[in-house]
């Protein structure tokens, strides 16, 4: 996929702009896109059990960074699959090879990112299947053109350096959950996200002089939003859609919000933030996010736990109705880890599974009498009633 950027740019731009749609909120095409370079992030849902992944779309979102109001609302600009109808670039589905492709002119998008004839900065905000996310943010080339390539690290000869999406900025961790049957109630910690833009020392942007406003991204936390729908599928990013907590994370990213339980079948929860980009105004886009169970379960959470003392032996089963999140399992026993090794999740991709026949020493419960099964989540944990042996 690498191509000489230069040549590149001009030869994209014209592509784009000659196959524009009918004209949204643009008069003109003012293209978005990436057009020697792309990002690593997930789009599929790998299987647990050694199968083939499911191809997800990947979730992006494009705004203006002085106004927030601009984007580009419901039109899909994410490219997971070349030659798909929609798109001229983006590998194969399930290579994890994504790229940006779209066009400010397009029907769908929301007002247009051109003041007195000044083409500003605009971020976009791209969420793989996985949860793992990045930020870019440029301003307009010299073609009046966001090329994304811009914020890339340079390879040394004006290329831009693939950028992948990660969960170690900006991610969000469930520290604790709890049911009522009705709500969740979620105790959650964020992460400020990263944004690679133009003006990066070592960007291709900076590197070609495209960094003509200095910018340096102030990232604080916005609101937190709250979203049901399909379990599988693209996570929407438009924060419109979502539902305003009004709550915000404090300084330390901690946040405790109630968020209801979806009670229709393959329906999850999804809980995620907003982000503040040298600005008091949330971004239009939920950059960050992490999916809940649906109605069948409260969030990959062990039950029907059964625990049986006999002959110096405990043994012990239980079930999920639903792993989404789960990695391993860990019985928990006055606080510490009473299993010499995790309990490898079986289900997942909404799928439960059954774990019987668990067997541990007495002795290693030090006169312990009651036990729970612990969840270890992607990010975070759930631990189930106690019972007793």
């Amino acid at each position: 996929m690498k191509r000489i950027l230069g040549s590149a740019l001009i030869v994209g731009a014209m592509a784009v702009a000659l196959t524009a749609p009918s004209y949204g909120a643009c008069a003109e095409p003012i293209a978005l896109a990436q057009f020697g370079t792309w990002l690593n992030c997930a789009d599929f849902l790998a299987d647990r059990a050694g199968g083939a992944p499911t191809p997800v779309p990947v979730s992006a979102f494009a705004w203006q960074v002085t106004a927030p109001g601009v984007n580009t609302g419901p039109v899909k600009i994410a490219c997971e699959a070349a030659g798909d109808g929609t798109c001229a670039t983006g590998g194969e589905f399930a290579d994890g090879i994504v790229t940006i492709e779209s066009d400010w002119s397009t029907t769908g998008v929301v007002g247009c990112p051109v003041v007195a004839g000044v083409n500003p900065r605009i971020a976009v905000s791209v969420t793989g299947a996985d949860g793992k996310s990045i930020i870019l943010s440029v301003t307009a080339d010299s073609l009046g053109v966001h090329t994304l390539d811009l914020a890339h690290p340079d390879d040394g000869q004006f290329n831009g350096i693939p950028l992948s999406c990660d969960d170690v900025d900006g991610k969000v961790r469930v520290n604790n959950i709890a049911s009522d049957g009705t709500n969740y109630n979620a105790s959650l910690v964020f992460s400020k996200p990263k944004v690679y833009t133009d003006c990066d020392p070592g960007s291709v942007g900076f590197n070609l002089g495209n960094c003509t406003d200095g910018f340096v991204p102030t990232v604080a936390f916005g609101n937190v939003y709250w979203i049901h729908q399909p379990c599988a599928g693209r996570i929407n990013p438009v924060a419109a859609s979502w539902t305003n907590t009004l709550t915000t994370p404090d300084a330390a990213g901690n946040a405790n919000v109630l968020i209801p339980i979806p009670t229709a079948p393959d329906v999850c929860a999804y809980v995620g933030a907003a982000s503040r980009l040298n600005s008091t105004i949330d971004s239009s886009a939920v950059t960050t996010s992490i999916r809940l169970a649906g109605a069948s379960a409260a969030a990959d959470r062990a039950v029907q736990v059964a625990a049986l003392r006999s002959q110096g032996k405990v043994t012990i089963g239980f079930r999920t109705e639903s792993e989404l999140e789960a990695v391993s399992f860990d019985i928990i026993a006055n606080g510490r880890v009473v299993n010499s090794a995790p309990i490898i999740a079986r289900g997942g991709n909404g799928l439960g599974a059954i774990y019987e026949g668990i067997v541990l020493r007495l002795g290693d419960f030090r006169n312990a009498r009651s036990l729970a099964v612990r969840t270890n989540l992607r990010s975070g944990s759930i631990t189930s009633d106690p019972v007793s042996f």
